[in-house]
């Protein structure tokens, strides 16, 4: 049972490496880039193709991997739940249903920020006018915006609040290295991305 509890642990971890990947693939736009409108980027024009086709790839395959993870957590968090706690219980739920709605929201987010440079290079490929891809890519974003958005909020909400919760009602057995090593590690990578892309 631990066993499989951690391989399926392990192969969430490789699943959001993948997505560092991926996502460093299509937010590495190299020096002097600037943002244009509400989506674009003014280095896509430099940025080959096959770079968002292998981020799109990996955020597929990620996703995947994600499945047995959050499936183990939904297995944790109903063994470390309070029964006799009517808000432990609430908490739960939302929380659970919180780890789905994460993976719905990062592939949807990861495939939307692969596709709108998709859109892009094509649009520019055949017109050879960005200003025009440009404009054609704002419409665009309007549709997929607000369900991004809300799935996002939600997910953000659900899990973070469900996480702190059992942290402080000491459900969780952390200590306080893991919980600083948790924070200190994702601040050093999302650092480390951003400096690789510049």
């Amino acid at each position: 049972m631990i066993r499989k509890r951690k391989q399926a642990l392990v192969l969430g971890i490789v699943g959001n490496v993948l997505y560092m990947i991926g996502d460093w693939l299509i937010d590495a736009f190299g020096p002097g880039n600037v943002e244009v409108g509400l989506l674009g980027e003014s280095n896509w024009v430099n940025m080959p193709m096959w770079r968002f086709d292998a981020s799109l790839l990996l955020g597929a395959v990620a996703s995947v991997l994600m499945i047995p993870a959050l499936r183990e957590w939904m297995h944790i968090v109903d063994e470390v739940k309070d029964p006799t706690s009517k808000t432990g219980l609430r908490i739960a739920r939302w929380f659970k249903a919180g780890l789905w709605a994460a993976l719905v929201s990062c592939f949807f987010i990861h495939s939307m920020c692969c596709l709108v440079g998709v859109i892009f290079k094509n649009i520019y490929a055949v017109y050879g006018d960005a200003s025009a891809a440009y404009a054609i890519l704002d419409s665009i974003g309007t549709s997929f915006l607000l369900p991004f958005f809300l799935f996002y909020f939600f997910f953000e909400l659900t899990v973070g609040i469900g996480y702190i919760y059992m942290v402080v009602k000491k459900r969780l057995a952390l200590k306080l290295p893991a919980l600083l090593c948790c924070s200190l590690c994702t601040l050093l990578i999302l650092e480390l991305l951003n400096l690789s892309g510049n």
